[in-house]
């Protein structure tokens, strides 16, 4: 039987140190979890703003397979799985944070000595901080467009409860969420090499949720049985998803719906990619604009969706 292990109680403590787009002042605390400070490397006009972050390794949703003790390096991968279990939790945090702060971190390491980070500082406790304000709750953090303005770090009012949420996914659940939050940071970093991989990325991120509540609900899509064609297509539940979960300031939201599935189905199965993408003479803004409404959208769906997260039907889908 696979091992649970740092599923909760008391665990090794860690500081990692990310980048931010924006300015860090004050503190956001969850419980014995993680918090996020001030960091104590300098931010600077030239290398950035930074903030780090703090978290206890107990709260790790990790499962391992006892090696076989008489193979040596079965042991040794298994050892080092466990070393580095740490990182994993980080990489969740992080892209946590980056639905309910709307705000892009990178782990702050040399990239062009490892492609992977190096294992984060071990602390005794987290920094005391009595003395410091707690980040600016902003009620409207989430539904806004991507942020690029230097401004300072903030979070949305039911950030609390978000986290709380999250906590009380089972393995199944957490993993599936992991994924879509996992996509959905992954965006804004291949924006930069690639508007159209981004938007396929996002829609992805969808599609496994819905796929995942499918699951949960133990229905299979429906056949017609003339012609045996799906009649619940993944597209009509993304729309359903999306309608249920994200926020819509127009009239007819389902349009806007079908024009961000059309574009991500032309973008995978006919070479429809963005002009962004294929020119180097020019930056279309109009099509910036639709990758940062397809994203936005996506963001509040991911957050509301987790926010309003139906814990009643667990364990239907075993």
């Amino acid at each position: 039987m696979p091992e649970q292990k740092e599923g909760g109680g008391v665990g090794n403590l860690y500081r990692s140190t990310l980048r931010s787009g924006s300015i860090m002042r004050g503190h956001y605390r969850y419980l014995d979890v993680f918090q996020i400070v001030v960091s104590t490397k300098k931010s600077s006009i030239r290398d950035g703003n930074y903030l780090d972050i703090e978290y206890n390794s107990a709260h790790a949703n990790v499962t391992y397979n006892e090696a076989d003790r008489n193979d040596e390096d079965a042991v040794f991968y298994e050892n080092r799985m466990r070393e580095r279990a740490h990182l994993d939790f980080l990489k969740e945090l992080i892209s946590l944070l980056s639905i309910v702060t709307n705000q892009y971190y990178n782990l702050d390491f040399d990239e062009e000595i490892s492609i992977r980070p190096p294992n984060q500082e071990n602390i005794e406790k987290f920094s005391d901080i009595s003395s410091s304000r707690e980040i600016r709750r902003d009620p409207d953090r989430v539904i806004r467009r991507q942020n690029f303005t230097n401004s300072f770090v903030s979070i949305h009012p039911s950030a609390d409860d978000f986290f709380k949420n999250y906590f009380r996914l089972d393995a199944e659940a957490r993993s599936r969420y992991n994924t879509s939050v996992f996509l959905y940071q992954s965006t804004r970093k291949i924006l930069l090499t690639s508007a159209s991989m981004a938007i396929i990325g996002n829609i992805s991120a969808i599609e496994n949720l819905v796929d995942f509540e499918s699951k949960k609900d133990n229905k299979n899509p429906e056949h017609c049985k003339e012609c045996n064609q799906v009649i619940y297509s993944i597209s009509r539940r993304f729309k359903d998803f999306m309608r249920k979960f994200s926020e819509f300031d127009v009239d007819d939201p389902n349009a806007l719906l079908n024009k961000f599935y059309s574009r991500r189905s032309s973008i995978s199965h006919s070479g429809g990619i963005l002009e962004i993408d294929r020119l180097l003479s020019k930056f279309s803004m109009k099509e910036h604009r639709e990758f940062t409404e397809i994203e936005s959208h996506v963001r509040i769906a991911l957050f509301n969706y987790l926010l309003n997260y139906d814990f009643g039907n667990e364990t239907i889908r075993k």
